[in-house]
């Protein structure tokens, strides 16, 4: 039963949204509320990892670079979305509703990291499965098998 042996996997969830939460509130008690999401410092991280001598890893795809090039407000907006991702992660804890957008919006945002500016959190995105209730996919998978032709 999910009472008995699920408590693991909240844990993890628990842990997530304490560190995500964490890094939010760091970002406010540093630079203030609006500060950081309003600077320019996304914009500069998408730049930096693009040259190899600045950055420890070089970013995967220069997309960063292109989609500042394109529309210079990018950072703004990556960052306003990344500081609310991270203040509303712990409500996916109590709130399907935010379980469902906040998780999935942090998730993008790691593997956008990775791909435009180089650092690979592997163990935050594998530790995002138990976020999915597995009992739930494996009840709809039996009750809707996949019909060979």
């Amino acid at each position: 039963p999910a009472e008995e042996y699920g408590w693991p996997a909240r844990i993890v969830c628990v842990f997530l949204s304490y560190v995500f939460f964490a890094a939010g509130v760091a970002k406010i008690r540093e630079t203030g509320f609006p500060a950081w999401m309003l600077s320019d410092q996304i914009a500069r991280n998408l730049l930096v990892g693009h040259y190899w001598y600045a950055s420890r890893n070089r970013a995967l795809w220069p997309f960063g670079a292109q989609l500042l090039q394109m529309y210079a407000g990018a950072g703004v907006i990556l960052g306003v979305i990344t500081q609310f991702a991270e203040l509303l992660y712990p409500l996916a804890l109590f709130v399907r509703a935010a379980r469902v957008t906040v998780v999935p919006v942090m998730l993008a945002i790691l593997i956008g990291i990775t791909v435009t500016m180089g650092p690979f959190f592997h163990l935050t995105l594998l530790a995002h499965v138990f976020w999915v209730p597995w009992s739930s996919v494996v009840r709809r998978a039996q009750a809707n098998p996949l019909r060979s032709a």
